[in-house]
C-alpha cells in the first residue's frame, strides 16, 4: 500500500457497544488491522472500510462506503472480531 497523508475526514469510529453505545475510538486512515473487536461503527464522510469475516473458517469481504451507520456488526457482518480491517481514503 503507497504512503497517503492522512485526510481529516477519511475515518471510522468504532464503539464497544451495539447501537454507538459505550467507549468510541477513531481510526484515522489509511491504516490496516490485522484485528478489530468492535460492536458497532461509523464510517467517516471520505473513508472506504473493507472488513474480512470468517463465516464456518471461510472467508467473506464486507465493503463499507462512505457515511455508513452501522449499529449492530454481529447482526450486519455474523462477526464481532473483524480480520484485516482496511480504512482507506476516497480522495
Amino acid at each position: 500500500m503507497p504512503h497517503e497523508e492522512p485526510s481529516s475526514d477519511c475515518w471510522v469510529d468504532v464503539f464497544e457497544s451495539d447501537y454507538f453505545m459505550g467507549r468510541r475510538r477513531r481510526l484515522t486512515g489509511p491504516q490496516k488491522l490485522r484485528k478489530l473487536q468492535a460492536k458497532s461503527l461509523i464510517v467517516g464522510p471520505k473513508a472506504t472500510v473493507v472488513i474480512s469475516v470468517y463465516h464456518d473458517n471461510r472467508p467473506s469481504i464486507i465493503k463499507l462506503n462512505a457515511n455508513r451507520l452501522v449499529p449492530d456488526l454481529n447482526k450486519s457482518t455474523g462477526a464481532a472480531i473483524l480480520s484485516d480491517v482496511v480504512v482507506e481514503s476516497l480522495e
